[in-house]
């Protein structure tokens, strides 16, 4: 599971599977694919991954967990990266004489 699960770019991201279980023994490997192609770039990398996301789309990350009889499980979780909000200030006039106002402004222009 990621956290968080979605934010504004560049966003770090902790990918967390300590949540897996095994009901007759215990998870001894994680293994991540960081970019879900199917290739575990990490081997015995740990219950945590830590990941920056520079630009907005949507990151799958997978992970096999192994049990201490060799059994295997695999998941995978999405984060969604948002790009932040533009900011356009463009004033209602071009010019004037003083006072000159500005609609948006709290006060006039001097």
């Amino acid at each position: 599971m990621p956290s968080p699960l979605a934010g504004v770019e560049p966003l770090d991201v902790t990918w967390d599977a300590s949540g897996s279980t095994d009901s007759d023994g215990t998870i001894v490997q994680y293994d991540w694919d960081m970019d879900n192609d199917s290739v575990y770039e990490i081997l015995n990398g740990g219950p945590t991954q830590p990941a920056n996301y520079a630009t907005f789309g949507t990151y799958t990350v997978g992970v096999r967990v192994t049990d201490d009889d060799g059994a295997t499980d695999e998941t995978t979780a999405s984060v969604d990266v948002q790009s932040p909000p533009t900011a356009i200030l463009t004033p209602s006039e071009s010019g004037g004489f003083t006072p000159f106002d500005v609609t948006g402004m709290r006060a006039p222009v001097r």
